[in-house]
């Protein structure tokens, strides 16, 4: 069951729309009477303003923590954006290894996920980050 409430806040109307508790949409309109003819005026309910400080789940840090990291590029994501940026993806490394008479294979993967846990075990590129930062570079 939804349920649609305005609240009066000056120069704009709140409109809140609940559908269940815990879930709902607010928007912010003009005033009513800066509308014209566009329909119906809703009914206002007029409450005093509280500052409400918005409930927050509950995440538990760790869990958070191992989702940021999760989420996070790590210096050899990082490294095969560039490579393949410039043109030097796996399949043009393995075709370059054939033309020059060498096993056509390609461990970037496992070097790339290499790259990563020693970036993640010794924050490479959190260090290099900041020093761009130092620099001024983006």
């Amino acid at each position: 069951m939804t349920k649609t409430q305005y609240f009066d806040r000056g120069n704009h109307v709140v409109e809140i729309i609940t559908y269940s508790p815990g879930s709902r949409d607010v928007r912010y309109l003009p005033k009513p009477h800066t509308l014209g003819n566009a329909g119906p005026t809703p009914q206002l309910t007029h409450e005093p303003r509280v500052n409400r400080i918005p409930t927050k789940r509950r995440i538990d840090p760790e869990v958070q923590k191992a989702a940021v990291e999760e989420q996070r590029r790590r210096l050899g994501d990082k490294l095969e954006s560039a490579l393949t940026g410039i043109g030097l993806s796996q399949e043009n490394y393995v075709a370059i290894k054939e033309e020059l008479g060498l096993p056509p294979t390609c461990d970037c993967p496992a070097r790339k996920e290499w790259i990563n846990k020693v970036d993640a075990k010794y924050q490479i590129s959190e260090k290099i980050d900041a020093l761009k930062g130092f620099m001024g570079w983006k």
